[in-house]
């Protein structure tokens, strides 16, 4: 995420001058900032997801082997 943030704040300071007279800095550092967290929450979101659906999945899978193995197979 660090690095995403770098080059974004790098390629909004790369902008022309004239950029900045349309457009408020505040307004962009904030949307910039914002976005990011955005992005680092659905990455967080889908981690935790896919690693409880994986636990859920083996834990059936256990019990199943430890009732039946035989059927579980």
């Amino acid at each position: 995420m660090q690095d995403i943030r770098n080059d974004l704040f790098r390629k909004i300071q790369s902008r022309a001058i004239s950029f900045f007279e349309d457009s408020p800095v505040g307004r962009l550092v904030t949307r910039l900032t914002n976005d990011i967290e955005n992005l680092n929450e659905m990455f967080k979101s889908v981690l935790v997801t896919v690693f409880k659906d994986i636990f859920i999945l083996a834990g059936v899978l256990l019990i199943l082997l430890y009732i039946n193995w035989s059927l579980a197979l």
